[in-house]
């Protein structure tokens, strides 16, 4: 007698998503068990999508998606399910087919097959590995589709696991292995960088500012002031920097800024960096860009060098938006120019709205490279232009091997679409020729406005892409424009139908450098998984993102980078030699000192990993002596196994170390930062550290309730209270305290009401009650234009309450919120925020005027 034991059954993952139809779901997992058990496999179940990693799923031979779309994978699992399937795995879809998930080129391929050949269930073998699909119309999978769920679990599981030798996909990076350092922090209006070989780092600051980061002394100063002109067109300043692609020979570096003086105008000039020192009396002007000064905005600015030596200059519409109820602004009347973008982005000879492409010479001057948009005799346009018809290209890159050019177009105001165009959009564009990119006359995908009289409100006919013709006054070059080019991406205020991946919100868009691993050093340069992608970012949103494409040089995907990191307004994006990105962030707000401008240094590691450094206390802020019990226990390391030790720095508070937890007292009053530097046992280590105020106690606030049942409420009763508090530095309520600072609020929730419905109780009393408008607002865009007690670009929410107090405004604030506005508080433009309901609106409403 014979007996055989299989000791490690073929397995197969279910995945599923719990729904309304729970019996259909418990059916199909019965019947998927039971087919499981026929085959000799074993068969693991698991909600949602979170163990859907390569690491998890490589031990099946097939997963299957019960009820659960598989565009709920994001961008890092879509990965590892292409090398799943390459590997020879195989995917079941089990009512969780979707027709198309966006952006996800590998899928949608697979799926216009099963929708060309229109049955179910469908099944295929699909590169390198195999997929079967089915639907189900009853509630209950039918006995039909249950005769063929082992047929097609078969199919599916193949014969043997997953060999990832064949997967041609590369696996998205983990997010821990790219390590953040902030080198400078506190700039003041933060532009752009230059990274020196030596990893110096220079940067500009609008108001005039040249600052160098020396990596040896870990800090940052000033090495020039520029004289530079902030009136007028607020966005003017230093603008752009860049160094000459043979700097290592003649140390020359180009800045473009806008100098002080009665001539508005714009330099770009050329400076010698001498050591540390820019020499000032250097400066050879290379090219001057006429503007106006008058009014506002859009200044662009960007310099970069591309192939063959060749310069790029981006320059903005210099035009006001402010005027045109955030629509086109195309204002013909008599002193109107700087109301109409016609005199310049639709200009062929105007130098404005542009990205321009020079060669810079020895001497100082500049020659026209060939294959520019107009003839180098200036006949049809000014020689210099490359791109027409931009608003405010204030970012763009290069790509040094395809020559192709990217920027970021910044569009208006105007969040509703009428008769007189569409609604605002931002776009990313990619320029393979020169060409006219549409402004002043579409937006988005060649949507177009309509031609408007400001006269007379009297609106006219849509222009046309294929023939567009400005017969402004203004306009001093050619009626008959280059034909329109669409953008690559685009996106509203709200939701991108086409490009749901760049959220909603606020809008500025910039394009940062494509990257190529060869152009690095292999020991710290980024893995070769962004080879050939371009990085975009959002300035408003504080997102960045890249870009594939197709053997074509098409879009082909866009993908989250580091997503988990917050951002800060990026403004400037750049690899340095090191293969290290360099980022520039803004900070929180408009033309502000900003705290938290910085500079950083985004740094990917092979091999080991530094250890993450976190850090508590059980109290912050007390009285002296005040005895603090540090804990940095929640610190960790990614990799498995690894063992910790740590070192406090916590000045002559006392304090031992070595262990993860420590105590301190402080006996004097003062502000005190203790630290701990966590290391791992290859000697990688990180810091982390926290603020303690010491010489104020805390309030101590007691509620107590009379009579004798203290848990329950019955309606209609009254309710004895009573609150006391006491503060060790201000005395009590009876000596000290003035009853008057003593705030009460109540809450109450109807019986049977979710917990989650406090906030939003009509009922509440105090300062409770705008609890949600609050958090509404500190969720939303808000933040990037607006400060609760500082001026910002808009007004400050207590100028607003201050303005609106007592006055019956409620809805028409809240109708400024949806739709935005213009000219109640300046020149400025209020953008539109579709994305919030008109219930919301109003809420966040009610706790502005609260204010």
């Amino acid at each position: 007698m014979a007996f055989s034991f299989r000791s490690n059954p073929p397995k197969v993952l279910v995945l599923f998503q719990p729904g309304s139809n729970e019996s259909a779901r418990l059916a199909y997992l019965e019947r998927l068990r039971n087919v499981s058990n026929d085959l000799g496999m074993a068969m693991d179940t698991a909600v949602g999508t979170a163990c859907f990693t390569e690491d998890s799923i490589r031990q099946y031979r097939a997963v299957v998606f019960l009820h659960l779309p598989l565009e709920t994978l994001d961008y890092r699992q879509q990965a590892d399910l292409e090398r799943y399937v390459q590997a020879g795995g195989g995917l079941m879809a089990l009512n969780a087919a979707t027709d198309t998930v966006r952006n996800w080129p590998w899928y949608d391929a697979l799926s216009r097959s099963r929708l060309a050949s229109a049955k179910t269930p469908w099944q295929t073998k699909y590169d390198g590995g195999r997929a079967y699909f089915a639907q189900a119309a009853a509630d209950l999978p039918s006995e039909a589709l249950g005769k063929s769920l082992g047929k097609g679990l078969k199919f599916a599981a193949g014969k043997s696991v997953p060999d990832y030798a064949r997967a041609t996909t590369q696996r998205t990076p983990e997010s821990s292995r790219f390590v953040t350092e902030v080198l400078d922090t506190y700039q003041y209006e933060p532009m752009e960088m230059v990274i020196f070989p030596d990893g110096r780092v220079l940067y500009i600051e609008r108001r005039g500012d040249v600052k160098l980061y020396d990596p040896a002394r870990k800090k940052a100063r000033v090495i020039a002031k520029f004289d530079v002109s902030i009136t007028g067109n607020y966005e003017d300043g230093m603008l752009g920097v860049a160094l000459d692609p043979n700097y290592e020979q003649n140390h020359w570096i180009y800045v473009n800024y806008s100098p002080a003086g009665k001539v508005p105008k714009q330099n770009v000039s050329r400076f010698e960096l001498i050591g540390d020192s820019l020499v000032m009396g250097s400066e050879k002007i290379v090219f001057e860009i006429p503007t106006q000064r008058e009014t506002c905005c859009h200044s662009g600015g960007h310099l970069e060098f591309g192939p063959n030596g060749n310069l790029y200059i981006s320059t903005g519409d210099n035009t006001s938006s402010k005027e045109s109820d955030g629509f086109t602004p195309l204002d013909e009347r008599p002193g109107r120019a700087p109301f109409d973008a016609q005199k310049s982005s639709g200009n062929t000879h105007d130098l404005r709205g542009k990205i321009l492409r020079i060669h810079p010479e020895p001497d100082g001057t500049y020659s026209i490279p060939d294959g520019n948009l107009f003839p180098k005799d200036g006949s049809q346009g000014k020689p210099e232009i490359y791109v027409m018809g931009t608003r405010n290209a204030f970012r763009f890159s290069v790509d040094d091997r395809t020559g192709y050019l990217y920027w970021g177009d910044v569009g208006p105001d105007g969040g509703v679409t009428s008769e007189r165009g569409p609604q605002s959009h931002d776009e990313f564009n990619q320029a393979k020729k020169p060409g006219n990119y549409g402004w002043p006359y579409f937006v988005a995908d060649n949507q177009a406005y309509a031609d408007f009289d400001f006269a007379t409100s009297a609106i006219g006919a849509r222009f046309n892409p294929e023939r567009p013709e400005n017969t402004s006054p203004n306009n001093t070059g050619a009626k008959v424009l280059p034909p329109a080019q669409k953008p690559m991406i685009w996106y509203p205020y709200g939701e991108s139908r086409e490009f749901p991946i760049l959220g909603k919100g606020s809008r500025s868009a910039m394009a940062g450098p494509v990257y190529h691993a060869e152009d690095f050093p292999a020991a710290t340069r980024f893995p070769a998984y962004y080879d050939g992608k371009l990085f975009i970012y959002e300035w408003a949103r504080s997102w960045v993102k890249t870009v594939s494409f197709d053997e074509k040089g098409d879009l082909a995907r866009i993908e989250s980078f580091l997503p988990e990191q917050d951002w800060y307004k990026p403004i400037d994006m750049k690899f340095g030699p090191d293969g290290a990105l360099y980022v520039l962030q803004y900070g929180a707000n408009y033309f502000e000192h900003n705290p938290d401008a910085r500079l950083v240094k985004i740094t990917y590691v092979e091999g080991n990993r530094q250890p993450v450094a976190r850090l508590t206390a059980d109290q912050t802020v007390g009285a002296a002596p005040l005895t603090v019990a540090l804990s940095a226990e929640k610190s960790f390391d990614y990799d498995p196994n690894d063992q910790l030790s740590y070192a406090w720095n916590v000045g002559e508070a006392g304090g031992n170390g070595g262990q993860a937890r420590t105590t301190v007292t402080y006996t004097k009053p003062g502000v005190y930062r203790p630290s701990v530097t966590v290391t791992d046992r290859a000697g990688k280590q990180t810091t982390a550290e926290l603020e303690i105020k010491v010489g104020n106690e805390r309030p101590r606030v007691a509620v107590e309730l009379g009579g004798a049942n203290r848990s329950f409420y019955y309606d209609n009763q009254k309710l004895d209270y009573r609150v006391t508090v006491s503060d060790k530095e201000d005395g009590t309520e009876q000596e000290g305290i003035d009853s008057t600072a003593v705030f009460v609020s109540f809450d109450y929730l109807k019986e049977g009401k979710d917990l989650a419905l406090l906030a939003s109780n009509t009922q509440l009393t105090g300062g409770v009650r705008f609890l949600k408008g609050k958090n509404l607002v500190a969720n939303s865009d808000c933040k990037s234009c607006h400060d609760v007690s500082k001026k910002s670009i808009g007004p400050s929410y207590v100028a607003v309450a201050e303005r609106y107090q007592g006055k019956q405004v409620r809805d028409t604030l809240a109708d400024k919120i949806l739709m935005g506005g213009n000219v109640n508080w300046g020149k400025n433009v209020m953008a539109a925020h579709p994305l919030h309901t008109r219930e919301e609106a109003t809420v966040m409403v009610r706790y502005i005027l609260s204010l």
